[in-house]
């Protein structure tokens, strides 16, 4: 087991001693932090629009999320891989 961690230790400190692996970092933070931007702004928008339309309460992703999956899980669907489907 010890070798195992030795080795471990080793390849960790290999990939981020290189320079390849902190541009690599940035760049999947950044593209990261983009599309979590888009989507919380996109369901922002439909949110405030849905208000704006007349409905008195607005818009909450978690009741959506668990009011679709305990519809599915009382209708004995099985559950798709998508949320969104």
């Amino acid at each position: 087991m010890r070798n195992i961690w030795t080795i471990c230790r080793r390849e960790l400190y290999s990939y981020f001693v290189s320079p390849i692996a902190w541009v690599l970092l940035a760049i999947f933070a950044f593209l990261s932090g983009v599309f979590t931007y888009i989507i919380s702004a996109s369901f922002a928008r439909a949110s405030l629009e849905s208000q704006m339309s007349g409905q008195s309460m607005p818009m909450n992703l978690n009741e959506q999320v668990i009011a679709a999956h305990s519809r599915r899980k009382c209708l004995g669907r099985p559950l798709k891989a998508s949320i969104l489907a």
